[in-house]
């Protein structure tokens, strides 16, 4: 019988752990495998084992957690996962677990690990890469306006050089493509090198996030052992241009008198803002009636000579109301040509309703002592 104490105890030795290829290429399906044994006084069962990448220092999961049924006392098992080496390369420090959660109770809990290396080979082509972060700007920062040079850092992690490496540069901002300066040739990017090229980005009119891609043997001329890597893409912040922005509210539209009675001349007038970062001149102002839909000037266009960032300035007309009684609209447009460059232009009108009273009507009264005769008494 087996005693109270006797434990099964798993361990991991290095050289039980195998690859097959043993020497890998680059983008080669690698198939690791791992002998557990059981050295202990019981069998073990339902023991898991888990393959993990620990070449950065962190424990990255290959796979699944295997799973083995039993493995008896004195006796081993095997398991085995794929690891898809697309991407990888040099020495990758390969670390085999078994029982990972401690569900297994055993003798000796020390060895449940083991390590070991394999090194994997970059094909004998090419591989030219285009990573984001590998994209720059110069400033970093830009206003509207603002030349920037845009610099990437071209790779070539595969086995053999690239030559004449053809580098196009892009604005994806709005789904389009729009070449960004000319294509660039790199003459050569040795093999575990790199390269860098460069353009001139112009921002005129290109205020907000843009998206800037780069596009590295564009026409696929260069044969690679990985086709998808020739791209990335990067945002650049482009700050506003400095700009005035004119506004009229309805509420900072006024008349003198405020009820009017028909046939009296009112002064309309306005309150014209500049909530913008910069200074506006010769700011034109048109009022206009456009009661029932009419568009009818008001006297001629006002110029205000210059609206400061932050401030405000006035303008005012005369309106003849005549024969317009009720209510009249009367509607006021600063800039209405757009001459000026604004951050917007969806708030330079505004719209007040004056309402023009109707004058009183004559009343004739006849009355009969005031009717007399001359003389009084004809004879």
């Amino acid at each position: 019988a087996v005693s109270a104490s006797a434990a099964p105890n798993l361990a991991v030795p290095p050289v039980t752990i195998g690859f097959a290829p043993r020497h890998p290429t680059r983008g080669d399906e690698i198939t690791i495998s791992a002998v557990i044994i059981n050295n202990g006084a019981a069998d073990a069962e339902n023991v898991l084992v888990q393959f993990t990448d620990v070449t950065s220092g962190r424990a990255v999961p290959i796979g699944e957690q295997q799973l083995i049924e039993r493995i008896p006392t004195g006796g081993n098992g095997i398991a085995e996962v794929t690891l898809d080496s697309s991407g990888l390369s040099g020495e990758r420090k390969i670390r085999v677990i078994v029982d990972p959660n401690n569900f297994i109770s055993e003798s000796d809990e020390t060895d449940n690990k083991g390590d070991q290396t394999v090194s994997i080979a970059a094909p004998a082509a090419p591989n030219l890469v285009a990573q984001p972060s590998n994209i720059t700007f110069a400033p970093p920062s830009p206003t509207e306006g603002q030349p920037v040079s845009v610099t990437v850092t071209v790779l070539n992690d595969g086995g053999e050089d690239a030559e004449d490496v053809l580098i196009q540069f892009v604005d994806v901002t709005d789904g389009g493509m729009i070449p960004v300066g000319a294509k660039q040739t790199i003459d050569l990017i040795p093999a575990g090198g790199s390269a860098t090229a460069k353009v001139t980005y112009q921002t005129e009119g290109k205020g907000g996030d843009r998206k800037i891609q780069v596009l590295v043997d564009p026409h696929t001329i260069i044969a690679e052992y990985n086709e998808k890597d020739n791209d990335a893409t990067q945002s650049l912040m482009v700050a506003p241009a400095a700009a005035a922005n004119l506004v009229v509210e309805d509420s900072n539209i006024s008349f003198s008198p405020a009820f009017p009675v028909q046939g009296e001349t009112v002064t309309l007038h306005v309150t014209v803002l500049n909530s913008g970062s910069a200074d506006a001149t010769d700011v034109t102002v048109q009022f206009v009636d456009v009661t029932n839909g009419a568009d009818v000037p008001i006297g001629s266009s006002q110029t205000i000579d210059a609206i400061a960032a932050g401030a405000s300035a006035t303008a005012e007309i005369s309106y003849d109301t005549a024969g317009k009684q009720g209510e009249r609209k009367i509607q006021v447009v600063v800039d209405r040509n757009n001459l000026i460059p604004e951050t917007r232009e969806n708030d330079n009108e505004g719209t007040q309703i004056l309402t023009v009273i109707s004058s009183p009507a004559p009343n004739l009264v006849m009355q009969a002592n005031n009717i007399g005769f001359n003389p009084p008494q004809p004879g």
